[in-house]
């Protein structure tokens, strides 16, 4: 049995010179001439849309960056958060600075409306016209948010998107009179969500990935999402007031429709030389990361779409691997078979055709063998301890485990066949069962049963307590085999195994936790 157990991935960098490499994109609300990324060393990095360019460090040496939020306007402000949750502000109308002492779990924003989610689960917006910052939602179980607008008789209309820390899904209405809060959902439980601005169709449309990974989308917010594709989906990312969509699976692919498509929608998926792990939207298309290393997929103007992917500034090499896993018996790593816990090393080509050297530290943990009971002193059973294994003892008659009776030895108090089932990470195995007659509990209990006379010629008496009358009993053989029953009819009975052949036997009465030897000479 084959167990894969544990894969823990560090990643440290020792790249050539410039060489840029990253670990997540800003999560822009829409296009823009700007975007960012956080690179592999925890610093923030500036990619200009119109290039557009290889990617320009800001703010260096900090090395704690952790989200990026922005509108995608090189003229507007942004918001990020360090890895304490701590939220700062920085852009062409600020210089980078801290917003207040709160701590902060999601952020999104627009042209001068922000809003987040705060670590204790309650809701705040600021800017928009109101002075301040201002709680909304009142409840402290909000999880993540999405600000969006749309152009709507000539207004720019805001709402927000929301879940809950139940999965819920919720929608509110900046510019109604009285904004209040919609559930949205038919129910389902929700974890990513988006807001698109339709420029094209004057309209707007939600998009929400639930539990299970389908993607669904909501036209102008009525409450009959459709589905987009079924999962697992990871995230999107839209193009703006131009209507190319992008969607990300779990398993690195990319898929394109457009905001004029109807029931039913029809993703296309995009031609990938390698996996994708991160998207974010921009002016000139969709920024990807794969394999820490920068991609654009450029907009097809003419379809609605994005063109293949090409890489962006100076791809991520030479990348120094450290795996640590735990296997079960043996790995098929790059082609080695390798059985024997230790450290290996190897060195592989990434997808940027840069050399990868790749270093494995591997525990191999063997499956159980199969384990042997050996009998002491007629009442314990003890078997080998195997490293990492737990125990279990079983009745072999009914094959139920007797509880508490989990280690590597087991004290018999009633006759009887028993076995082990030894267990770890990679597997069980079961032992032979074991006959016990346990006769030290019998030299003690045998005031209470009698066999006379023992050893017999064939006819032998049973005498047992009243209790026992009508109790049916077993004359088993050393090697379990049955070879005479009936049941006890007084406490004094009579019987006969004269015509089986001379051995040892042993006594078995149902509800009783005495055996009892029989010799027939």
């Amino acid at each position: 049995m084959k167990l894969f157990l544990q894969i823990l991935m560090l990643i440290s960098i020792t790249h050539s010179a410039n060489a840029q490499c990253f670990e997540r994109l800003s999560e822009a609300q829409d296009t823009g001439s700007t975007a960012y990324a956080i690179g592999l060393d925890g610093q923030l990095y500036t990619i200009d849309a119109w290039g557009p360019n290889p990617p320009s460090l800001i703010y260096p040496g900090i090395t704690d960056w952790f989200r990026v939020f922005t509108t995608g306007d090189y003229n507007s402000n942004n918001l990020a958060l360090k890895s304490d949750s701590s939220l700062w502000e920085f852009g062409a109308l600020t210089n980078l600075t801290q917003v207040g002492n709160a701590k902060w779990r999601d952020i999104s924003l627009l042209w001068g409306l922000s809003c987040g989610v705060q670590s204790n689960g309650t809701l705040w917006r600021w800017g928009g016209g109101l002075v301040g910052i201002n709680q909304i939602g009142l409840s402290n179980d909000w999880k993540d948010i999405e600000v969006l607008n749309y152009w709507y008789n000539n207004w720019n209309v805001a709402k927000l998107l929301a879940t809950k820390n139940n999965g819920s899904l919720w929608l509110y209405d900046f510019s109604a009179p009285i904004p209040q809060w919609v559930q949205l959902g038919n129910g389902m439980q929700w974890d990513f969500i988006k807001g698109v601005n339709n420029a094209g169709t004057y309209s707007i449309s939600l998009y929400a990935i639930n539990n299970i990974g389908d993607l669904y989308r909501w036209e102008n917010t009525v409450n009959t999402p459709v589905l987009v594709g079924n999962g697992p989906w990871k995230e999107i990312a839209c193009v703006g007031n131009l209507e190319g969509i992008m969607g990300l699976k779990l398993d690195g692919s990319t898929h394109t429709w457009t905001s004029y498509d109807t029931n039913p929608i029809t993703p296309v998926q995009l031609p990938n030389n390698s996996p994708i792990d991160d998207i974010d939207l921009n002016l000139p298309g969709v920024y990807g990361l794969s394999s820490s290393s920068l991609l654009l997929f450029a907009n097809d103007y003419v379809n609605n779409s994005f063109y293949p992917s090409v890489g962006i500034g100076i791809p991520c090499c030479n990348v120094q691997n450290t795996v640590n896993m735990t296997e079960c018996d043996f790995l098929n790593w790059n082609g080695q078979y390798l059985d024997t816990s230790g450290t290996y090393i190897t060195q592989l080509t990434n997808i940027n055709g840069c050399d990868s050297l790749i270093t494995l530290n591997l525990t191999i943990t063997s499956s159980p063998i199969e384990p042997i009971i050996s009998v002491q002193n007629n009442v314990e059973l003890v078997t080998g301890i195997q490293q990492g294994a737990t125990f279990q003892w079983i009745n072999c008659e009914n094959g139920l485990p007797l509880v508490g009776d989990t280690l590597n030895s087991f004290q018999v108090n009633v006759g009887g066949f028993y076995a082990v089932i030894v267990n770890n990470q990679c597997g069980t195995d079961t032992s032979e069962c074991v006959f016990v007659s346990n006769l030290n509990l019998q030299e003690y209990m045998n005031e209470f049963i009698y066999l006379s006379p023992n050893p017999t010629t064939g006819e032998f008496k049973i005498k047992v307590p009243e209790e026992f009358i009508g109790s049916n009993f077993q004359i088993v053989d050393e090697m379990g085999k049955c070879i005479f029953s009936d049941f006890i009819q007084s406490t004094s009975d009579s019987f006969s195994i004269s015509t089986n052949q001379k051995a040892i036997y042993f006594l078995y009465i149902d509800n009783c936790p005495i055996v009892t030897k029989l010799v027939k000479n």
